[in-house]
This record gives structure tokens, C-alpha cells and sequence, in this order.
């Protein structure tokens, strides 16, 4: 009975931690795909620099930035134009009417939902203004709102 007790103990160790990791391991997926994201971007304005073409970025802010990438993430769902509540977590969908790329935490544990309560993390590719403020200078995928995950 004392052996039984003693493994089962170290079994809901075992499985907490496993979750834990778990969780890990989702969040480390999930920043690698923004950081291939980030160079997708940087490819996109080098390419129209090697054409001698002048960086649209203006476009560049309207496009959906899963399609800077060669391949689509396999938890990419697709763009919509209404409420993801009712969407797999886990995953990736571009948000077409706020023009952001949103990433739904699946095991969110020790996830801090944002200031409207919702789990999820939201990108926007944002316009950089120069010294006169009428100049793009360059774009960068950004957070809309910084999140906390651990």
C-alpha cells in the first residue's frame, strides 16, 4: 500500500511536469513561427530592393504575413472576418477587419489573458515613420499587445 501511495505520488509529479513542458514547447513553436514571420518580412522588402523595385509598404501592412512564408504552419486556419471564439486552439488565423495575425494558446496554464480577457496573442505589421512623420521608412511585425506567458 506505502509503495502504491509512493508511485503514485511521483506519477503526479511526473504528469504536472510533463504539462508543464507540454506548454513549453507550445510557446517556443509559436515564437519560432513569429521570428520566421520577422525574416519573412525583412525577404519580402529585400526582394523588391534586388529588383530595384521601391518597398511597397503600404501593401506590406494590408497582407495577411503568413503568406510571407514558403510554407503555411500546419495550425494555420485560415483568415476570417468574424469571431474565433468558437476556433481550435493551438493554432494560427489572420483577423482580415483588425489586419492581425492572432495565435490561440492551447494549453494556457500560465497565460495572462489580455486586457479584454481574451487567451490569445495578436501581431500587426506596423508602419515606421521617418523625421517627417508623412515618410515610411520601413515595417515591422509587432505585438499589439505585449502578453505574458510564463
Amino acid at each position: 500500500m506505502v509503495a502504491a501511495s509512493i508511485l503514485a505520488v511521483f506519477a503526479g509529479l511526473l504528469l504536472n511536469r510533463l504539462h508543464y513542458y507540454q506548454e513549453v514547447a507550445e510557446k517556443t513553436n509559436m515564437e519560432a513561427t513569429v521570428k520566421a514571420l520577422q525574416s519573412g518580412l525583412r525577404f519580402e522588402m529585400a526582394r523588391a530592393l534586388m529588383a530595384g523595385q521601391e518597398i511597397d509598404y503600404q501593401r506590406l501592412a494590408r497582407e495577411n504575413p503568413i503568406n510571407w512564408l514558403e510554407r503555411k504552419p500546419p495550425n494555420y486556419l485560415g483568415e476570417f472576418r468574424r469571431d474565433a471564439g468558437a476556433l481550435a486552439r493551438g493554432a494560427w488565423y489572420f483577423d482580415t477587419p483588425n489586419r492581425e495575425l492572432v495565435y490561440l494558446p492551447a494549453l494556457d496554464g500560465h497565460f495572462v489573458p489580455d486586457s479584454e480577457g481574451q487567451v490569445r496573442i495578436r501581431y500587426r505589421v506596423e508602419l515606421l515613420a521617418g523625421r517627417n512623420s508623412a515618410d515610411v521608412v520601413t515595417v515591422r511585425l509587432r505585438e499589439v499587445e505585449a502578453y505574458t506567458w510564463f
